[in-house]
């Protein structure tokens, strides 16, 4: 899922279970049941007709992506030691 944002092709939109809510902390907007074709379609649609939507949500998805970055990761589990 991290790289699927970092790789800012678009917009990623994700299954709605622990392990990709986890990563799409705050960006649960792109959560959907990955059994209701509905929603997903609804969602698709969304983001096929506004480009602007889509570009938005992109670098959201950008910057979550830099959030589990080596360097930001690494310093907050040294940050843990060290306290």
């Amino acid at each position: 899922m991290v790289e699927a944002l970092a790789a800012c092709r678009g917009v990623v939109i994700a299954g709605d279970n622990p392990g990709y809510r986890t990563v799409m902390e705050g960006l649960e907007r792109n959560l959907v049941d990955a059994k209701d074709t509905e929603a997903f379609a609804q969602m698709l649609k969304k983001y096929v007709e506004s480009p602007e939507l889509r570009e938005a949500e992109s670098e959201a998805q950008i910057a979550q992506a830099r959030t589990f970055d080596v360097g930001t990761i690494g310093a907050q589990v040294v940050a843990q030691y060290v306290k």
